[in-house]
């Protein structure tokens, strides 16, 4: 993409599955936006779809129907300059790298998490656990670059896929503000540390309850978690 070219003339195609409820598809398309670009999607599904034997026997359906809708893009004159393939589909890279250099248009992965340690994590088989890693190996190396949220990821990824740092670009967590915004409103009586999202180990759940323990000792603070997950009954 000409780096000298207006954002509002810059097209960005959001290519997988998702679901915009979803606070980090909502905030990437939605940020995307705020900068001036125009921003369309091409999807296989109505929620994400974790990789697996279901996804993998789906996949020529998967490119097909992705294909047949890049195709009427095209063809009416809305070529992306970029292609952003969003989270948990690193088995669509192929297709997009194959798309993104026929188009000329740039190629970047959400990477959001590992997934297979994400899998490691949940419990999932050894033999699945090593699918999705070789999958990761060899699918990200073909983005041009490639989001993840914390400089300690980049540092963290670099090393595990073997990939060199500068294609790596940091996009911070960052809220839906059509939820959370200033207002007006009277302050709790008790200060208020509030946790939303899920309870699963890489989210650092045990950390944030270790130093609620701490905290309980030593000042009067409320602690409220709201989400689900594995660590919730903890």
């Amino acid at each position: 993409m000409d780096e000298s070219q207006p954002l509002t003339r810059v097209e960005i195609l959001l290519l997988g599955a998702f679901d915009f409820s979803y606070p980090r598809e909502k905030v990437l398309r939605d940020a995307f936006r705020h900068v001036g670009a125009t921003v369309r999607s091409c999807t296989y599904a109505d929620e994400p779809m974790f990789p697996g034997l279901r996804k993998i026997i789906l996949l020529p359906a998967i490119h097909l129907r992705l294909f047949a809708q890049i195709l009427r893009l095209t063809r009416t004159g809305h070529t992306p300059d970029v292609i952003v393939v969003t989270r948990f589909n690193p088995i669509l890279l192929p297709l997009a790298f194959v798309l993104s250099r026929y188009l000329g248009a740039t190629l970047v992965y959400d990477l959001f998490v590992s997934l297979h340690r994400t899998a490691a994590m949940r419990g999932y088989a050894r033999p699945v656990v090593w699918a999705v890693s070789i999958v990761e190996q060899l699918t990200y190396r073909l983005p041009d670059h490639l989001l993840v949220g914390t400089n300690q990821f980049i540092d963290l990824y670099a090393q595990m896929y073997n990939i060199p740092p500068d294609r790596f670009l940091r996009v911070p967590p960052a809220a839906d503000e059509d939820r959370f915004y200033p207002r007006d409103a009277p302050k709790r009586a008790v200060f208020t540390a509030l946790y939303w999202g899920n309870f699963l180990p890489h989210h650092g759940v045990d950390v944030i309850l270790d130093a609620a323990a701490i905290l309980d000792e030593q000042a009067p603070i409320e602690f409220v978690f709201l989400g689900a997950g594995p660590y919730q009954a903890r």
